[in-house]
């Protein structure tokens, strides 16, 4: 889960009402904040393939690779714990066992051997932790008063980007180690009351994309989603944006650099009610990914204050693929679709909320 639908969730009385009357201390990073050029060729490192994935035939006859998927699931209880399954659906595995509490914002190392996730038993006190699968040993990496939320490792493993309230209410970026040392801030030339809600790392390791929303305390506005591109040696920010597809959010870098997956409003006037689009980084290119199918019925849970329909769009490691959380009908579920549109298929089928999505290459 990401900030995004925690806030959601935080305004429900507010929109409800509105509806009925009609820290720890951290570094900080400094640099010159200017605008990046027009446009932005990202490249991965050469080192990037990942050998010994294998590639079965997909039901359209194309290759696709084979890879994992860690998700957070309520489907063994009232709490969200930490699962994973292969990219056709099967072999699931409850990798955490949590009474009373959390676990959400699940975020998986390139090489599939570290999990981080955040753990909190309400939507104001959050921490971030780190899982080792193999032995299932936990650690603690954040320890705030406040709201932690994981969203992104480099493409290394060697950092991890965070968002946190800990400095003054309003949710901002940071970085650490794995090992949660040098907990840094990152100063951005961004709208101050704005939020930033979602981290995804480019490959190059240079760049990030982030989700942003209009803060908490302006319940009365619009959220405004905007999504900018960072460059991190000099915090050189652009946003990445065109009025046509409406507000955007949940953004993902593609694994070649090429691409950028999100979800889009474009002509919808009901919160998240989007389709997931793909981008070139310099803004250019937009391509439709999903189209609701001809019988979707947007009902409304009693918990929720605005329509969901499609969130999280991550990018298979052969970047050939996007697996994302869905409501069709019913509760959230797992899919998977070609980055061309082409053979979406269900991958989970269970009465209850899976979602909160990263994936990793097999071995």
């Amino acid at each position: 889960m990401d900030l995004r639908l925690e806030r959601c969730l935080k305004v429900t009385i507010l929109a409800l009402v509105s509806l009925f009357s009609c820290t720890s201390p951290s570094q900080s990073i400094t640099a010159p904040v200017t605008t990046l050029p027009a446009a932005i060729t990202i490249r991965p490192p050469q080192s990037t393939s990942s050998p010994g994935i294998s590639s079965p035939t997909t039901p359209e006859g194309g290759k696709a690779a084979f890879f994992g998927i860690v998700f957070a699931s309520n489907r063994d209880g009232e709490y969200f714990d930490i699962y994973r399954m292969t990219s056709d659906g099967q072999n699931v595995e409850r990798l955490t066992v949590t009474p009373d509490n959390d676990e959400i914002s699940v975020r998986v190392s390139p090489d599939g051997r570290s999990i981080l996730f955040s753990r909190g038993a309400s939507r104001i006190e959050r921490e971030i932790y780190l899982l080792d699968v193999a032995s299932k040993a936990i650690t603690q990496l954040t320890d705030s008063p406040t709201y932690d939320l994981a969203s992104a490792w480099s493409p290394d493993s060697s950092r991890i980007a965070f968002i946190s309230d800990r400095e003054g209410g309003y949710y901002r970026l940071y970085l650490m180690n794995p090992d949660g040392s040098e907990q840094q801030h990152v100063p951005l030339e961004t709208d101050p009351e704005r939020d930033v809600t979602s981290v995804s790392w480019a490959p190059d390791g240079q760049h990030l994309v982030l989700g942003t929303s209009q803060h908490l305390v302006h319940a009365e506005k619009p959220l405004s989603d905007t999504v900018f591109i960072v460059h991190l040696p000099t915090l050189q920010v652009i946003p990445l944006m065109n009025k046509e597809y409406g507000d955007c959010f949940h953004p993902d870098w593609s694994p070649d650099g090429e691409w950028i997956a999100m979800v889009c409003t474009k002509g919808v006037s009901v919160g998240d009610l989007g389709e997931i689009y793909i981008v070139r980084p310099d803004g250019t290119d937009w391509r439709q990914v999903t189209r609701k199918p001809a019988d979707f019925n947007p009902c409304l849970s009693p918990q929720d204050t605005w329509v969901f329909y499609v969130r999280e769009p991550r990018w298979s490691p052969d970047g050939k693929e996007i697996v994302y959380a869905a409501r069709i009908n019913g509760p959230w579920n797992i899919y998977i679709i070609g980055a061309d549109g082409k053979n979406n298929r269900r991958l989970t089928s269970h009465n209850a909320v899976d979602w909160d999505l990263s994936v990793y290459p097999l071995p």
